[in-house]
């Protein structure tokens, strides 16, 4: 019974003291989360383009991309709707070079201040230049079969924040993938 009694004496001043500090704002109470409600993918009304084994998605008010057969693959050019972004998509890139050679440009490429990057399970390297006072990122991949190289190339008129562009590009990797 005196156990009893001396906790109950020692709790209510401790009570009363955090109770003090609650209100005080000193200890802070948690406050509930509001989470917002789930938003529909990044992507969901984005246009897939497909250029022979490789598809990635761009914005859905961007103009449908134009096609050309190359005597390396084919090739595709994709423009806003001002024409102040293209990009520009080739396919067979260095062909008939070894999977070591294709490294070995890749490797040159990063050494050059490029970003090495993996998309689908591919090396890959992403370059920034503003030569003319345009913005062009250029992100070269191996092939899945490792026989050639992919170019997408981003320009985008000097106007365009640096921040904006970035965006677009993290975007369209993102969504990179090869078709089998």
């Amino acid at each position: 019974m005196f156990v009893i009694l001396s906790l109950l004496i020692l709790t209510v001043p401790i009570s009363a003291f955090v109770y003090l500090k609650i209100q005080t704002g000193v200890i802070p109470l948690p406050r509930p989360q509001n989470t917002p409600p789930p938003k529909p993918t990044q992507f969901q009304y984005w246009k897939n383009i497909t250029l022979e084994n490789m598809s990635f998605k761009y914005p859905p008010d961007w103009n449908d991309p134009e096609y050309v057969s190359t005597p390396f693959g084919q090739s595709a050019e994709i423009k806003n709707s001002d024409s102040s972004q293209k990009i520009t998509v080739l396919s067979g890139i260095n062909k008939g070079h070894s999977e070591s050679e294709l490294s070995e440009f890749l490797d040159f490429r990063s050494t050059a201040g490029g970003e090495k990057l993996n998309l689908d399970g591919s090396d890959a390297v992403k370059n920034k230049s503003t030569p003319d006072s345009i913005l062009v990122v250029t992100i070269l991949v191996n092939a899945k079969d490792k026989e050639s190289q992919y170019s997408i190339t981003l320009q985008s008129v000097e106007s365009t924040p640096s921040q904006e562009v970035d965006e677009l590009v993290n975007a369209i990797l993102s969504s990179f993938k090869f078709i089998d």
